[in-house]
């Protein structure tokens, strides 16, 4: 009677197990010693297992990357403790000259109105005749100063105004007026107002004049808001 041997059942798998090698008895203490942060990150334990040299254990050493924002080039940071430049006398012309306000002096009982001859005109804008002068004050954003600063005028009428035709108009500051042109001189000025002197041209067009300010202090260029109430109205010379 032939006893049934009972059958070998081979190793499960394709391959044998890999013989533990030297140092995996200690892989359970170099668990133990992961850092509490990195417990949930088991890809990165693993691929620092397999690859030591392309991930390695990061040291108490290593330092962040930081970007400080308002600091200088020495790596100084703005604090309620450092040191600002002040602004003095000599670094007035650094700062942008703007219009504040323009006051054109209107008022019917006012030296314009009844020097040009049109003080029972029943408007609220200025009323002038062409060829004769007229004043008008400018508020500016600092004092100005006429040895580096630069201003001029501009009128404009009609829907397209155009230089060559005499509807745009540009008004130069000069030292001295002339006669027969479109010219502005300073003739007074108090902290940041300068009081203008304007001389209008004889045969400029009749209508009315859209009037801007542009200044240029060298850094910049600042050009006024046009304002209605500033129109003037440009009428003949005869009266």
């Amino acid at each position: 009677m032939r006893v049934p041997l009972e059958p070998v059942l081979p190793d499960l798998g394709r391959f044998p197990p890999a013989p533990e090698r030297e140092g995996a008895s200690g892989r359970g203490e170099e668990e133990a010693q992961e850092k509490p942060g990195e417990e949930g990150n088991a890809c990165g334990r693993w691929l620092r297992r397999v690859c030591p040299c392309c991930c390695p254990r990061p040291s108490d050493n290593d330092a962040t990357d930081v970007l400080i924002v308002g600091g200088d080039e020495t790596g100084g940071i703005e604090g309620p403790n450092a040191e600002k430049p002040g602004t003095d006398g000599s670094e007035l012309h650094d700062v942008l000259l703007t219009v504040k306000s323009i006051d054109l002096m209107k008022s019917q009982s006012g030296a314009n109105r009844r020097e040009h001859h049109t003080d029972r005109f029943q408007s609220e804008n200025l009323v002038i005749r062409r060829g004769q002068t007229f004043q008008m004050w400018i508020t500016l954003s600092r004092p100005f100063r006429q040895d580096a600063d630069k201003l001029h005028l501009e009128l404009k009428t009609g829907m397209l105004p155009t230089v060559a035709k005499g509807t745009h108009v540009i008004v130069p500051l000069v030292e001295e007026l002339a006669d027969d042109r479109w010219e502005a001189t300073v003739v007074k000025q108090v902290d940041e107002k300068i009081m203008l002197s304007v001389n209008s041209s004889p045969t400029a067009a009749i209508g009315r004049y859209r009037l801007t300010v542009e200044t240029n202090s060298g850094n910049g260029v600042g050009v006024s808001k046009h304002d209605a109430a500033n129109d003037v109205f440009l009428l003949f010379n005869p009266w």
